[in-house]
């Protein structure tokens, strides 16, 4: 399992970009697609995760202090915000000696996630959101090449 809190939004991440190909039915538990997956027994309560419990993670509440406020919400273990790439669903996390972060892209069907060697964030050189922004302008470019070809 992925340390901290981050291996949720990547759970999250994995199921939207299914959602959006149409190969997951939301009213459905999750444990018939995945159930016999090594790591799903893992995850805790896997079990129970269905379409309600997505709901939540994904309908967020206005952030009005702090990190997430300026037109964030906040979901059920997910960060909803702005982006120059449209609504991005993320989250960060700190582990002893471990800073990490992720965002997910629908618009682009991109998830981003940057992991630091360091818990200490003031020894970046900038917030780990920007180091995602900088991955992003890299893939974005690469999808318009690819699409212009």
């Amino acid at each position: 399992m992925l340390a901290g809190s981050i291996g949720k939004t990547y759970v999250s991440a994995a199921i939207l970009q299914i959602v959006q190909k149409g190969k997951l039915d939301l009213d459905a538990k999750i444990e018939s697609w995945f159930g016999n997956d090594a790591w799903f027994p893992r995850l805790p309560n896997a079990k129970d995760i269905k379409k309600e419990t997505l709901d939540q993670m994904l309908t967020g509440v206005e952030a009005k202090e702090g990190r997430g406020s300026g037109g964030n919400k906040y979901g059920l273990a997910v960060q909803i915000r702005p982006s120059e790439w449209g609504v991005s669903y993320g989250h960060g996390g700190w582990f002893p000696g471990y800073l990490s972060e992720m965002d997910y892209f629908p618009r682009h069907r991109v998830a981003v996630a940057v992991q630091f060697n360091t818990d200490a964030s003031r020894t970046l050189k900038k917030g780990p959101r920007a180091y995602i922004a900088d991955a992003m302008r890299t893939i974005v470019a690469e999808i318009e090449k690819k699409k212009a070809a």
